[in-house]
């Protein structure tokens, strides 16, 4: 599994897709596997216990395919999500040995609605996202070294220090957790 994520309501339904790399398959252009649609999920609500229960059922599915048991699959499965509390304990729950990863874009997202209904103002919001979330942003450090001088160097403005406090700490969980490097989208809205 690469990403998984919620629609919005069909009607009073909720639909959940993943996606995934197809590692049998290369584009003939970039040479690397395409990311495809996996299983989906029908479901009337957002509750952990839901979302656990098809977690499970796919990981039962996992278990018990012959050429995912010789490949050790489960060992290095690595999930992606938005910041859905349900949906990523479910996932966790289902598949405890994954590394999880939460998609930069859904981050930067959340982190514009804060700073748009908190009052700041659009060029101080604006520098606050390229700080955290550009390509010489925080979200793009690729060791823990870059990450602590990339806080560091933002941390001497008092107008936003406490922004990227906040942001650098939920950031350190989701990049590095794991020793892992942070998912630039999570694969359902870009590949």
């Amino acid at each position: 599994m690469r990403g998984v994520d919620r629609t919005f309501n069909i009607s009073s339904l909720f639909l959940t897709l993943t996606v995934f790399k197809n590692q049998s398959v290369l584009r003939s252009n970039t040479m690397r596997p395409p990311i495809s649609i996996g299983p989906m999920f029908l479901h009337g609500d957002g509750k952990f216990v839901t979302y656990l229960q098809f977690f499970l059922f796919l990981r039962g599915v996992l278990d018990t395919d012959v050429h995912a048991s010789e490949v050790k699959m489960l060992d290095g499965i690595v999930t992606g999500s938005d910041e859905e509390a349900a949906l990523v304990k479910a996932l966790r729950t289902a598949f405890p040995t994954s590394k999880h990863l939460f998609c930069a874009l859904h981050c930067e997202d959340n982190v514009r609605e804060h700073l748009t209904k908190s009052g700041v103002q659009v060029n101080i919001r604006e520098h606050i996202l390229r700080s955290l979330f550009g390509s010489c942003g925080i979200s793009a450090s690729t060791d823990e070294c870059m990450f602590e001088d990339r806080c560091a160097s933002h941390l001497h403005c008092s107008m936003y220090a406490r922004t990227v406090q906040t942001v650098s700490s939920t950031c350190r969980h989701a990049l590095f957790q794991s020793s892992s490097t942070t998912a630039k989208s999570c694969g359902v809205h870009r590949g």
